[in-house]
């Protein structure tokens, strides 16, 4: 179970390094010295997605067959990890209408809807049609909750070290490793 726990979290967390939820956090923490408030409105948009995702895979995994699910799984991390190497686009966040926000409501609406259709959201709910969804919900926090306050705190430093390829390369390799496995242990 510890095991499990380890893999998602860093799963969850590198998925996330770089990504658009990331770059809109570095924007949001730049406009605000509330970083507690940026945090937790943060971690409740990342809390809200990820129930959302667990309790759909959940659902999903009592009608499929378990070894469809699997195969599907492990083809769909494949995928993610083949498409994180393709050149991503620079996407532009409008904050202009959320100045007069608190930094808990900017970063709850914000990352809310960032996360939608996001490698760690589908990463989410692909781990709970395999592990206990408690046991994803927490672990998926963790490396939540961790590389968001990376990023609020540390984001100059890392990113001025981390060249965003390398990060980029790292979180797909990761993928297709996790998608090989899904599909080896069917």
């Amino acid at each position: 179970m510890l095991h499990a726990a380890l893999l998602i979290a860093i799963t969850i967390f590198v998925s996330d390094l770089g990504d658009k939820t990331q770059l809109a956090l570095i924007f949001l923490t730049h406009k605000t010295k509330k970083h507690l408030q940026l945090l937790y409105g943060t971690l409740l948009a990342f809390l809200l997605v990820n129930i959302l995702s667990i309790a759909t895979a959940t659902i999903v995994s009592h009608v499929l067959p378990t070894h469809i699910i699997k195969i599907a799984s492990g083809i769909t991390f494949i995928l993610f990890g083949l498409l994180s190497f393709k050149p991503e686009k620079e996407e532009h966040i409008s904050l202009e209408k959320k100045k007069r926000d608190s930094p808990f409501f900017s970063s709850l609406s914000i990352i809310f809807l960032s996360e939608f259709g996001d490698k760690s959201q589908i990463a989410t709910a692909l781990f709970a049609t395999k592990y206990d969804p408690i046991l994803v919900l927490i672990s998926s926090m963790v490396g939540l909750t961790l590389i968001s306050i990376i990023t609020i705190y540390l984001a100059k430093k890392i990113l001025g070290k981390i060249h965003h390829k390398t990060i980029t390369l790292i979180g797909g390799i990761l993928f297709i490793i996790i998608g090989v496995l899904f599909l080896l242990t069917q």
